[in-house]
C-alpha cells in the first residue's frame, strides 16, 4: 500500500510538472499572437489616417491685399511668373466666389494659350465665399528655374469666381505679369498696361529642406521554422507625401535591391524564408524620391529546426533527463 502511495505521489509531482510546462509555453504563444494582432491593428490604423504632410516653402509670390478683381468665365485670366524652386507643387490664389455650383479649373502652363502642364478643376463648394486665400493642390511638376510660366484660371458658363489683385503698389511682382482673354479670342491682354503695377495675388509652392522617410514599422511573425516561407508588412510614412523605396536585409546574407516606388503610407508585402535553425535581424531602410534615407528599421526573429522534437512535451523531457527514472519506477520498467 505504501508503495502505492507513492507512486500516486510521485506520478503527481509528474503531471504538474508537465502541466506548468505546457503552460508557460501556451502563454508565450498567445502573447506573440496578441503582439501580432496589436500590430496588425496600428498597422491598419495608420494606413487609412488622414495624415498631414509638411516640408512646403513658398517659392514667389504677390500677397499684397488686392484692390481690383476681376470675373472669370468670359474672360480666362492668367498670371506669370519665374520659379526659383523645383518641383511645383501647389499653389494659393486669393479672391472668392458667389456660387458654389461652377468648378475652378486652374492649371500652369508654359505658354498662356499652351497645353497644360498640370491642372486641378476644383468644385465651388470647395471655393470660399468671401475674400479669402484658398489651395489649389494640383499634381507636382518638375520646372526650369528662371524660365516664365502662367498660372491660367477659367470656369464654365458664365463664371461666379473673382480673383482679386492689386495695382499702383510700389511693392509689385517684378518678374511677372497679369493677363485676360476674352472668351472665343486668342488675344492675351496684359492688365499691368492697363493698371498701374497690376498682379494678380498669388503663392507657388515648392518642397523645403527635404526631410526624410521616418522610420519603417514591420509587421510580422517573430518566430518560426527553418525553410517555411513568412510574410511581413512593411510601412512608412514621408513628411512631405513623397514616393518611398524599400531596402531590405534578411539577416542571413540576403539583402534585396531598392523596391519599386511605393505611396507613402503604403503597407506593402514581402515574403522570406530562413533555411538554418538560427536567430536573425530583419533591417529595413526607406528612401524618398529625392534619396534622402531614414533609418534602419528592425525585427528580431528566431528559426527552428522544423522537427518534431521541437514540441513542448518532448522538450521538457529533453531538459529533464532523471524523469526516465521517475517512468521506470512508476511503471515497473
Amino acid at each position: 500500500m505504501i508503495n502505492l502511495y507513492k507512486k500516486i505521489l510521485i506520478y503527481t509531482i509528474f503531471i504538474f510538472f508537465i502541466s506548468i510546462s505546457i503552460i508557460s509555453n501556451m502563454g508565450v504563444a498567445v502573447e506573440n499572437k496578441g503582439s501580432d494582432i496589436l500590430a496588425r491593428q496600428i498597422f491598419a490604423e495608420k494606413n487609412t489616417h488622414d495624415f498631414s504632410y509638411f516640408g512646403y516653402e513658398i517659392d514667389q509670390f504677390q500677397t499684397n491685399e488686392g484692390n481690383v478683381g476681376f470675373d472669370v468665365g468670359y474672360f480666362y485670366l492668367a498670371q506669370s511668373f519665374k520659379p526659383s524652386m523645383t518641383p511645383l507643387v501647389k499653389i494659393d490664389l486669393f479672391g472668392y466666389t458667389t456660387s458654389n455650383h461652377d468648378p475652378l479649373e486652374v492649371s500652369i502652363r508654359e505658354y498662356a494659350g499652351g497645353d497644360d502642364l498640370t491642372f486641378i478643376s476644383i468644385p465651388g463648394t470647395e471655393i470660399p465665399s468671401h475674400l479669402a486665400w484658398f489651395e489649389c493642390d494640383f499634381p507636382d511638376i518638375e520646372v526650369e528655374l528662371e524660365k516664365t510660366y502662367y498660372i491660367v484660371i477659367r470656369q464654365i458658363d458664365d463664371g461666379k469666381y473673382n480673383w482679386q489683385g492689386t495695382q499702383g503698389n510700389e511693392q509689385y511682382y517684378d518678374r511677372g505679369f497679369a493677363y485676360s482673354r476674352q472668351e472665343g479670342t486668342q488675344s492675351w491682354i496684359n492688365l499691368s498696361e492697363i493698371f498701374l503695377n497690376f498682379d494678380f495675388c498669388f503663392k507657388t509652392y515648392s518642397y523645403g529642406d527635404n526631410l526624410p522617410p521616418n522610420t519603417p514599422m514591420i509587421n510580422g511573425s517573430i518566430s518560426g521554422k527553418a525553410g517555411t516561407i513568412y510574410g511581413y508588412e512593411i510601412y512608412t510614412i514621408d513628411p512631405e507625401g513623397n514616393d518611398v523605396y524599400y531596402l531590405i536585409d534578411w539577416g542571413d546574407g540576403t539583402t534585396s535591391e531598392w523596391s519599386d516606388s511605393y505611396n507613402s503610407g503604403e503597407v506593402i508585402y514581402f515574403n522570406h524564408s530562413w533555411g538554418e535553425k538560427d536567430a536573425y535581424t530583419i533591417k529595413v531602410k526607406s528612401k524618398d524620391i529625392f534619396g534622402d534615407k531614414s533609418d534602419w528599421a528592425t525585427l528580431e526573429v528566431s528559426m527552428s529546426r522544423n522537427k518534431v522534437i521541437n514540441m513542448p512535451l518532448l522538450r521538457f523531457l529533453e531538459s529533464n533527463s532523471c524523469i526516465f527514472s521517475i517512468l521506470r519506477y512508476i511503471f515497473g520498467l
